[in-house]
């Protein structure tokens, strides 16, 4: 099994053959991109943003931790090839939702309806090509530590804050183990739900449909013990 906490929400289609022919590969990992309890740390970050990547990982090190700079698809330079290599294939069945596509007719510019074309690749609605190639890093970072056998992951991007001192996590990962067994949980989120322009932090309160499966809040990142109190942390798990 394979662990993971994130310091930042993302959203993704799916992963299958021709998505994995668009991520990209780890170079020059070593051992310093651990911590206990913490097989590898990984930073997503665009190449053309090396100064986001130095004061990010700055505040980090200040405290000993030393995250792997990994270099981020950039989904504004995608081909419109790849992006509908990508795309979640419209098929006979699925609800009709409305979404965004992006047909080589229309030159790469977004064309939003609903879903209707069979075998046209579609994504969740108002998702940019930035938003894609945010997606895509993740999942190659997914795909680089489950190739690597690690078990535990912690995966953040370039625009953390660091609130309070993160040499607490392993600690708590060793709480949540005891508390609801190793084996039961996958995804820990350690930020304060999501930010907007203005800087206030807000709870998330939905998350994107997809047509072939339950794609609600409590579906995606509650087990089922813990749905009645809300006033227990957010665990989830079978998210692989």
């Amino acid at each position: 099994m394979m662990r993971f906490f994130l310091t930042a929400l993302f959203f993704c289609n799916f992963v299958h053959a021709d998505l994995v022919d668009h991520l990209k590969k780890t170079e020059g990992k070593s051992d310093i991109h651990q911590i206990r309890n913490i097989d590898f740390i990984y930073m997503i970050n665009l190449d053309k943003r090396p100064e986001k990547f130095a004061q990010a990982s700055a505040e980090l090190h200040h405290y000993g931790i030393f995250p792997y700079r990994f270099s981020a698809v950039n989904g504004w330079e995608l081909s419109l090839e790849a992006i509908n290599d990508i795309g979640l294939k419209c098929a006979v069945g699925m609800e009709q939702l409305f979404a965004t596509c992006y047909p080589t007719e229309m030159n790469g510019e977004p064309l939003h309806e609903y879903m209707s074309k069979i075998g046209r690749a579609y994504f969740t609605q108002g998702m940019a090509k930035g938003t894609l190639g945010c997606a895509l890093s993740h999942i190659s970072v997914l795909k680089d530590a489950w190739d690597s056998n690690y078990e535990t992951i912690w995966v953040m991007e370039d625009d953390i804050t660091v609130i309070s001192d993160p040499r607490i996590i392993p600690a708590l990962i060793d709480k949540l183990d005891a508390f609801i067994g190793k084996e039961n949980w996958d995804v820990l989120f350690t930020d304060q739900d999501y930010r907007v322009a203005e800087g206030e932090y807000l709870i998330a309160s939905g998350a994107a449909e997809r047509p072939d499966m339950d794609c609600s809040l409590e579906a995606r990142y509650a087990p089922p013990l813990y749905r009645q109190n809300k006033n227990q942390p957010r665990f989830s798990k079978n998210l692989r």
